[in-house]
């Protein structure tokens, strides 16, 4: 018995000497690949799905969620003249930005003003997001709420995979300073929670034009938490941003001042019950501040041009959302239902014209969805959702509806997905009442759009190789277009097709290589953005040591009569692990300066969208 004890002994002793820290090390990293929480939220029968995963964005070294964006083969992201953030569709003009939905976790981040609080939201702090899904060709059907054909969703870090807490402190060659910080924890008593915080002063590249100087600086408060017991969860955020206003709205963009502050916090209360029912209350709350000066003028709709720009949006949002999955032997059904409350008081001050109104939106909402599997290879979705929109006043009540057929087929190393979905998008009102009119009117003439797309991919995935094809072509009755003031209006009928091919590949637990292309083309034969455009992204980790190298190209274009060639991005990270608690960082955006450009009606040249920055940071864990 003894000589089997020693021998055990000398065995293990040996083992342990052989199992070196590296070997664990490697254990542990591929748990935690294995056991990412993005393989739980994940829905593929959402749309095409593409996720960022926490390894990638710790990799890349993410500040914002802007860092993710201007990653989007379709849609891609631009800035209007006045510095907010919006989209383009390939060889479209800028999209209206109700299309695309953010969700942080369950909870819709909506505005009664523009529809979408993602022109705010497009450059918040990241370092409290596990990982982001990005749902193409999608409805909002599955997640319950307002429509959508691209869905964004941010799901924040998990207090029981954390345990702990993060300091990051950043810094940049133009003087740029921003500090995170966050908490988690599970409590003896099954509580758990997760506080975090964000405070950044960011100094970008001026300009001149004409004598003025044309600046785009931003200061910002960013807070979450949420406190989680027996499927309650209590979550609520501020986020607060004040920035320059670049070009401004001015006729020769020739601003003597402008500044635009935002300001949107939320509270929501979820209860999760164990037979499927989960039911929401939320609340919205968004300041947003637009305060301009330009001798030039500024159009203000029927007041003409102004010199003095002055608009105040504020939007009161409540919510209250309640659905139930069934499962039953060949797949789920999920039956829900919401109301919102969505409230506007705007004032406007142009030099002598003045503008206010107050409108509500009682929005009530009726969907279910059946995923029905035939065998185990073969899965069938059905959709449906009806929306009832029921104005307080001078707008007329709506009623609208979306249908979402899907086919899901898995043969062999191939997946094929294909969808139809009939659907709409809500106007909100910033646009429903057009500042054709000073004080504001409703503009009568103004529908929501109808988009029917139909779309098709094929994924093949073999070993560590993954390729997805896609193609999603897109009819709209009553589309929505913009004017250079910022109008929408309708046209009968419009057309749209793109294209999408992405790869990756597995190198190992620590190497990744991940490719993309796209194309797209409209009815008009315009190319008002670029019609093509690709990634090229390799994350690597050697020893103490990650690395990230990503090369973006957009084509050539032509908008308001400024020709825009190909232009190229270049971004790189290197974080050296000093300890496993220590870590400094650097990363370099937009490195050779030819990175992406925008042209804008009145100006002779292009402008970047993004500067050239190089960030230093240092991490630490306890």
């Amino acid at each position: 018995m003894i000589k089997r004890l020693i021998s055990l002994a000398t065995l293990l002793c040996g083992t342990t000497i052989a199992f070196s820290s590296d070997s664990m090390d490697d254990l542990l990293r591929a748990f935690k690949n294995e056991s990412e929480l993005s393989k739980i939220t994940k829905s593929e029968s959402a749309g095409f799905l593409d996720i960022y995963t926490r390894d990638e964005l710790e990799k890349m070294q993410a500040r914002t969620l802007m860092d993710v964006l201007k990653l989007f083969t379709i849609p891609n992201i631009t800035r209007t003249s006045n510095n907010i953030n919006q989209f383009t569709k390939p060889t479209f003009p800028v999209m209206p930005p109700f299309a695309i939905r953010l969700y942080v976790n369950d909870h819709d981040m909506t505005s009664s003003s523009f529809g979408s609080a993602l022109m705010l939201w497009s450059e918040m702090p990241v370092e409290y997001i596990d990982h982001i899904e990005v749902y193409k060709s999608a409805s909002s059907v599955e997640f319950g709420n307002e429509p959508g054909s691209v869905i964004i969703k941010l799901y924040t870090k998990k207090p029981e995979r954390e345990e702990g807490g993060k300091i990051r402190l950043l810094a940049d060659q133009r003087g740029s300073k921003e500090a995170d910080i966050y908490h988690a924890r599970t409590l003896k008593n099954g509580l758990s929670y997760l506080v975090y915080a964000n405070a950044g002063d960011i100094e970008r590249k001026s300009y001149e034009n004409s004598g003025h100087s044309i600046d785009s600086d931003s200061h910002e408060q960013s807070f979450y938490a949420n406190i989680s017991k027996n499927g309650w969860c209590l979550e609520g955020g501020s986020y607060r941003k004040a920035k320059d206003s670049f070009l401004g709205l001015g006729r020769t963009y020739t601003p003597n001042y402008g500044e635009i502050e935002s300001h949107h916090r939320y509270l929501q209360l979820e209860k999760v019950f164990e037979n499927g029912l989960n039911i929401r209350a939320g609340y919205d709350h968004l300041d947003h501040h637009e305060n301009e000066s330009d001798d030039s003028g500024i159009p203000a709709g029927a007041a003409g041009y102004v010199t003095n720009y002055d608009l105040w949006l504020h939007d009161k949002i409540i919510s209250f959302i309640a659905e139930k999955s069934f499962t039953h032997t060949k797949g789920k059904l999920l039956v829900g239902g919401f109301y919102k409350n969505k409230g506007l008081d705007v004032e406007g001050d142009f030099d002598a014209a003045t503008t206010s109104f107050t409108n509500t939106l009682h929005l009530y909402s009726l969907y279910l969805e059946e995923s029905y599997n035939f065998n185990p290879t073969t899965t069938f979705i059905a959709s449906f959702k009806g929306d009832y929109y029921r104005y307080e006043k001078e707008i007329e009540s709506k009623k609208e509806h979306i249908i979402r057929v899907g086919l899901i087929k898995n043969i062999g190393p191939f997946q094929i997905k294909t969808f139809f979905t009939k659907t709409y998008y809500a106007v909100p009102f910033l646009y429903l009442y057009g500042p054709d009119n000073t004080p504001y009117k409703v503009n009568p003439e103004l529908k929501f759009p109808e988009p029917a797309l139909t779309s098709f991919g094929v994924r093949y995935k073999e070993g560590r190789h993954t390729i997805d094809a896609r193609m999603s072509l897109i009819t709209v009755k009553n589309k929505v277009l913009t004017k250079p003031d910022g109008t929408l209006f309708n046209i009968p009928k419009g057309w749209y097709h793109q294209y999408e091919l992405r790869y990756s590949y597995e190198i190992d637990d620590r190497n990744r290589l991940k490719m993309d292309a796209y194309m797209g083309e409209n009815a008009s034969g315009l190319t008002m953005s670029p019609k093509y455009g690709a990634h090229i992204e390799l994350f690597n980790s050697f020893d103490k040591i990650d690395l990230y190298n990503q090369v973006g190209y957009r084509s050539n274009f032509d908008y308001y009569g400024v020709n825009i060639e190909p232009t190229y991005d270049y971004t790189a990270s290197l974080k050296y692990h000093v300890t496993r608690d220590l870590s400094v960082g650097l990363r370099g955006e937009n490195i050779f300066g030819t990175g992406y450009r925008q042209s804008y009606s009145g100006l002779p040249y292009s402008m970047p969208i993004f500067d050239r920055k190089f960030w230093i940071n240092m991490e630490y864990l306890f």
